[in-house]
């Protein structure tokens, strides 16, 4: 068995112990880390090594995700906010 398939399987312990109620993977939990070092402002040459890609090409994939999600919390008008500064309320 692999490396990745104990992963997987601890991964799905985990998740059936929870009320998160998705699959969860190896790969959604890398992923996962992936958008969310980038979004407290990891630099996306760090995040690239940490996750093993060969290319930077593929980490700003990841970068594109966390665009995207700006622009849509600002277009349905919610609190966007940068560490302690409130940039935009839209009530």
């Amino acid at each position: 068995m692999t490396s990745l398939s104990i992963c997987n399987r601890y991964l799905k312990k985990i998740t059936a112990a929870t009320v998160i109620g998705k699959k969860i993977s190896y790969h959604t939990n890398r992923y996962t880390f992936a958008v969310l070092a980038l979004a407290v402002g990891c630099d996306i040459y760090a995040v690239d090594k940490l996750i093993g890609h060969t290319f930077i090409n593929s980490t700003q994939v990841y970068a594109g995700v966390m665009m995207e999600t700006k622009i849509e919390v600002i277009k349905n008008k919610q609190v966007f906010q940068l560490g302690y500064i409130q940039i935009c309320t839209i009530t």
